[in-house]
């Protein structure tokens, strides 16, 4: 076997394509490497390059898709015992026809259908929808990640349907079943076939599953696919869904109709029926924005000017005898003092502040450790995060004390509890109290 046989043979029986390194793992992988007749030193250099000049090559049967690296399919191949397109040369077949007998081997790029055809061969041969396909692949493959890809993984069924692959899909059926297998198509009790618009499968959706809070519009559009409300052809359905929400939004501003929908940033939709919900989740976005344009001003802030932030913090944590330190060879401790926990219970703290953007590591830890005295405990105040390795360190029981740490989020949230950094704003929303007897009940 040449290294070339050796490349065509591991790209006629993968279901998807292959990049040049995983052509050669795969190779060596299944002890192909050793049944090479001439190796060269640099095996796996020469594989690559065979691809790529293969690959540019017309009638050559490989093809490259996508770049930085590519991936290489293996379309056609002739006959073994043949030369060229000359006298008595058969035409190219299928690769893996014996596999797939008369089906054409399925060689599209999609990611999607390899885990599919899996999926479909164990249950074959009974028919599943898309819904149940991912689940299923999912399940198998743990490192498949996809959670808003309803709308492809269907597309790509589909095309593998209608281009004759051992991919089939029960006719009639509304959402599409698919199965793999010969014969005539398995029998499938009567579904509901009512499909809706996009708008009113975000309506229904909403009304639904929504439980009066926005849901991001990909949610929504899962959930109508899932449902079997939504069918359609869009290679992305949850940018069309999207997209038909902003412009319905905006030609009832221009008409002066009443809106149905409510956007509130970021992709979430709600319902204008659900104003006091509305604002008060418009109020938790907008309180998160200001946390992170909090954090953000912290990362501005000078090293002194940071030091000084920390003591005012713990100032207004009822720390007492606060006091920030110049000195050198203190180990990097910023900040000293005595936290009160309650009367009678006090405890000396050292902090250092790292007012970083990249994680604390151990190293830093430990040094923190090594500089406090024996009546001390230490504490870490960052505006970034810390490491695996830091957080074991801090925390590890063979050493003679832990240290506390402090991550930015963490720091934000103290600073915003003690009202350092922002100001807080009362808002009063009323609703009608259907408890209240002063609207009569339903039925009257």
């Amino acid at each position: 076997m040449t290294l070339r046989d050796l490349a065509r043979k591991i790209l006629a029986e993968s279901l998807h394509p292959l990049t040049a390194k995983q052509v050669w793992e795969a190779a060596v992988s299944q002890g192909l490497d050793k049944q090479v007749e001439t190796m060269g030193k640099t095996p796996d250099a020469t594989v690559t390059a065979y691809l790529y000049t293969q690959a540019k090559k017309s009638g050559s049967g490989i093809v490259a898709t996508g770049s930085k690296p590519a991936a290489f399919s293996l379309v056609a191949t002739a006959r073994p015992g043949t030369t060229s397109r000359g006298s008595g040369a058969q035409p190219p077949v299928v690769a893996n026809k014996t596999r797939l007998t008369t089906k054409p081997a399925i060689t599209t790029t999609s990611r999607f259908l390899a885990p599919c055809l899996s999926v479909l061969r164990t249950h074959s041969p009974n028919p599943m929808g898309v819904s149940e396909i991912m689940k299923s692949a999912m399940s198998e493959n743990p490192e498949l990640k996809w959670k808003f890809c309803n709308g492809a993984v269907r597309a790509a069924l589909l095309r593998a349907a209608k281009s004759g692959t051992e991919i089939r899909m029960v006719p009639g059926v509304v959402p599409p079943l698919f199965f793999v297998g010969e014969g005539p198509a398995p029998s499938v009790p009567p579904r509901p076939n009512k499909q809706f618009s996009f708008l009113e499968c975000a309506q229904k959706v909403l009304r639904e599953f929504g439980a009066q809070q926005p849901m991001h519009y990909r949610d929504i559009t899962a959930k109508a696919q899932e449902q079997g409300w939504l069918v359609t052809d869009s290679e992305n359905p949850a940018a069309t869904m999207n997209a038909l929400i902003g412009t319905d939004i905006r030609k009832r501003v221009a008409n002066r109709k009443p809106q149905v929908f409510t956007q509130h940033g970021k992709g979430y939709i709600g319902l204008s029926e659900w104003i006091a919900k509305g604002l008060r989740f418009e109020a938790e976005q907008h309180n998160k924005k200001v946390c992170a344009d909090l954090l953000k001003a912290l990362h501005k802030m000078k090293p002194a000017e940071f030091e000084n932030l920390v003591q005012k913090l713990l100032d207004e944590m009822d720390f007492i005898d606060t006091e920030v330190t110049r000195l050198s060879g203190d180990g990097g401790i910023d900040v000293r003092g005595t936290w009160r926990i309650s009367d009678g219970i006090q405890i000396k703290m050292a902090i250092q502040a790292k007012r970083w953007k990249a994680n604390v590591q151990a190293p830093v830890v430990q040094a923190v450790r090594g500089s406090l005295s024996s009546s001390e405990r230490g504490m870490i105040i960052t505006t970034s995060d810390f490491s695996a390795g830091a957080k074991k360190e801090a925390e590890d029981p063979t050493k003679a004390s832990t240290i506390s740490l402090v991550n930015g989020e963490q720091l934000v949230k103290l600073l915003v509890k003690h009202g350092i950094g922002v100001t807080r704003d009362q808002i009063e929303i009323l609703e009608l109290d259907p408890d209240s007897g002063l609207f009569g009940s339903e039925k009257e």
